[in-house]
Order: C-alpha cells, then sequence, then structure tokens
C-alpha cells in the first residue's frame, strides 16, 4: 500500500505575535480548547 503523504505538499505560514495576540484575545484563557505535548490549542 503506497504512503498517502508522499505525493503531497505542505505549505508553511508564519504568523506575527501582534496577530496571534490579537485573535486568541492575548492568549486568553477563554480562548483554549485544548494543551498537549506540542502546546495550547486557541480556539479562533
Amino acid at each position: 500500500m503506497a504512503n498517502n503523504l508522499e505525493h503531497t505538499s505542505a505549505t508553511m505560514r508564519e504568523f506575527t505575535l501582534e496577530l496571534l495576540k490579537q485573535i486568541t484575545d492575548n492568549f486568553s484563557e477563554e480562548h483554549i480548547i485544548g494543551r498537549g505535548g506540542y502546546g495550547v490549542v486557541y480556539k479562533v
């Protein structure tokens, strides 16, 4: 069986700290939807 990810491409996106603060309401606890090994996940 072939690897399904073999022929996909990834696009990297960069976000400024100012934009992240704006869309998460300065990393508000109210916007957290989960926590994991790679960090906190916020809803927008």
